[in-house]
This record gives structure tokens, C-alpha cells and sequence, in this order.
């Protein structure tokens, strides 16, 4: 579930497109701010994930996901 964020208002919420942008709208009704997707961690998405596309060489292995011998 994607998480959204208005850079206004502080409003966040995880829901679809449409629902996140009817809630801000009942929840703030006075705030003109856009909704933003927001990746992870603070990190905005570019606008080629937005749109759903991956670059397979930018995402981490299973083995690094999993490597538990630290640093």
C-alpha cells in the first residue's frame, strides 16, 4: 500500500490514489496542497516508479536482504 503525503498540511495516509485524495480533502478541507507518493523512508519516488516501472538493477538481491553477518 502505497504511502501519500501532503508537503502543505503534513496529511499523510496509506490508501489507493483515490481514496487518499478524498481523505485529505474531508480531513483538510482548507489546504490546497497536491498529495506526493512518498517511496520509503522520506525518500520521494521518481515519476518512472509513479508509474510502476523498475529498474532491476537499482533493487537489492534476496542475498543482500538476507545477510546477517554485519559489517
Amino acid at each position: 500500500m502505497p504511502l501519500f503525503l501532503c508537503p502543505i498540511c503534513g496529511w499523510t495516509t496509506t490508501a489507493s490514489p483515490e481514496q487518499a485524495v478524498r481523505a485529505h480533502e474531508l480531513g483538510v478541507p482548507d489546504c490546497d496542497g497536491v498529495l506526493g507518493q512518498v517511496a520509503y523512508a522520506g525518500k520521494r519516488m521518481s515519476p518512472s516508479e509513479e508509474a510502476g516501472e523498475s529498474d532491476p538493477g537499482q533493487a537489492p538481491s534476496a542475498a543482500a536482504a538476507t545477510d546477517t553477518r554485519g559489517a
